[in-house]
């Protein structure tokens, strides 16, 4: 039986306007927090061994404090069955404060690795044990923003972008350098996703342009598939803007972009092989939603979720193995919810988001996963 899991942060407080909870298929709902803390995630993963996610982010008082505090960063462990069987805390010292959580990763030893921001602004590489204990500590070079952590060859994938430039490093499990590649064949440009492939290659998304965050102006992406040295051995480039990238149904990936302007929005999903050459293409939703989060995850049957937001619209589409939308959902949250998030393991399907409760005995922000079987 192929499942569906979907992590959703709602509003708990009028289940009535909350129209999320009418998804069709839900197995099963669960609620993860405390009335102490107010949880803020800001990354997630999927662990294809047992089905599990992991959720990670930084917590404060949920009293609200001006400026808030960070109280320090959090790592959960969701079990298939909807548990949370690992509950880490890295406490806030005056010594070392963190920000937040950048990305996060399961290394092949199986612990936790993450990036975290201190409050100086610096990334820092953490290596941690899933008993909350710190192995390593690594800080990384000012000015490097990693956007996706990929576990690979025994080793560690940093991606992301180094002062306009994209940027790749390849690093040891105690973050030592093994070998760094700088991308500035455009002026401005960032690697924005990645996935691993079985030929110990990978693939890489690189959004470029004149506004390469908000697409405000002309930008176009590339996929580059790349050997295990980081030297792209294919590439092909497009007009828009890519969002994201997931390994699909046997040797399938897709991606899905926005290919139009920001007046208008043409969301399209484009599946290839490992040797990109296209399969099929299809367009999933065209309107003037605005959506500035947008996302795809693959499910084990071949066909794929995509997920949207627009401040406090969220937007679900399940589309099937030849590209045709199966269902469509769009609803208006209650409030904001800045940290929506999607992750699978190609078999099960994550959708991270924070909201909180407005009632007046519980102000903390809190994680509700609902898991469904499409």
């Amino acid at each position: 039986m192929m499942h569906l899991i979907i992590t959703l942060n709602l509003c708990l407080a009028n289940a009535q306007e909350n129209r999320l909870d009418k998804l069709q298929n839900k197995e099963w709902e669960a609620v993860f927090g405390d009335n102490k803390y107010s949880y803020l995630k800001s990354a997630a993963i999927a662990d294809p061994k047992d089905g599990s996610i992991y959720i990670s982010g930084h917590y404060l008082l949920a009293e609200q404090i001006v400026p808030p505090v960070v109280e320090g960063l959090w790592i959960w462990k969701i079990n298939s069955k909807g548990e949370k069987v690992i509950d880490v805390r890295i406490v806030n010292k005056d010594e070392k404060k963190y920000n937040r959580v950048q990305s996060l990763a399961i290394a092949e030893d199986n612990n936790i690795v993450l990036v975290a921001e201190t409050d100086n602004g610096i990334a820092e590489l953490l290596r941690v044990r899933s008993d909350g204990i710190v192995l390593s500590i690594k800080k990384m070079s000012a000015g490097f923003h990693i956007k996706k952590i990929l576990s690979i060859d025994k080793a560690l994938l940093l991606i992301g972008s180094k002062y306009n430039s994209s940027l790749i490093r390849k690093v040891d499990l105690n973050g030592e350098n093994v070998w760094e590649k700088v991308d500035n064949k455009n002026l401005r440009s960032m690697f924005v996703d990645g996935i691993s492939t079985p030929d110990n290659g990978f693939f890489l998304i690189q959004n470029s342009g004149e506004n390469v965050v908000s697409k405000l102006s002309y930008s176009e992406f590339r996929i580059g598939k790349y050997d295990s040295e980081g030297n792209e051995i294919a590439g092909k480039s497009f007009p828009g803007q890519c969002k994201s990238l997931s390994h699909g149904n046997g040797v399938s990936y897709a991606i899905v972009y926005d290919n139009i302007d920001a007046v208008e929005q043409s969301v399209r999903v484009m599946v290839f092989d490992i040797n990109l050459k296209e399969k099929w293409t299809a367009t999933v939703d065209s309107d003037k939603k605005g959506l500035v989060f947008i996302k795809i995850a693959a499910l084990r049957n071949g066909g794929y979720i995509v997920v949207g937001q627009k401040v406090i619209y969220a937007w679900v589409s399940y589309i099937d193995d030849a590209g045709i939308k199966k269902w469509n959902f769009y609803n208006q949250a209650l409030e904001p919810s800045p940290s929506i998030d999607l992750v699978s393991d190609g078999k099960n399907c994550f959708l991270i988001s924070s909201v909180s409760s407005v009632n007046e005995h519980d102000k903390a922000i809190k994680n509700k996963v609902v898991k469904f079987i499409p």
